[in-house]
């Protein structure tokens, strides 16, 4: 996995992290009428859809960074079937610039 290779001096994202959003636990954060893909996909464009080089300030561990990122997606995935399609495009620049790191 990315982030497991990272680094120790990436540090662990603060409170004040763009990530931050993401963190904690999610259950409940989708009303059962609501479309998961819908309510997230926005939020996840506005932070993602960058070039790599913008993106390597999203490059911190712990639950307020990309740990509670990838927490945040698998529930995503688990629990409102939301594809690895879906995610893909958003997620591939922020990959890159993890290897980068």
């Amino acid at each position: 996995m990315h982030i497991e290779a990272l680094p120790h001096d990436v540090g662990d994202a603060d409170e004040y992290h763009p990530l931050v959003q993401f963190a904690g636990d999610p259950m409940g954060c989708i009303e059962e009428n609501e479309d998961a893909w819908e309510k997230f996909d926005r939020p996840l464009n506005m932070l993602l859809q960058k070039p790599q080089d913008e993106l390597k300030h999203l490059v911190q561990v712990g639950e307020n960074g990309l740990i509670g990122l990838c927490h945040f997606l698998e529930y995503l995935v688990t629990y409102h079937q939301v594809t690895g399609y879906l995610l893909k495009g958003k997620l591939e620049q922020l990959m890159c610039a993890i290897d980068e790191v």
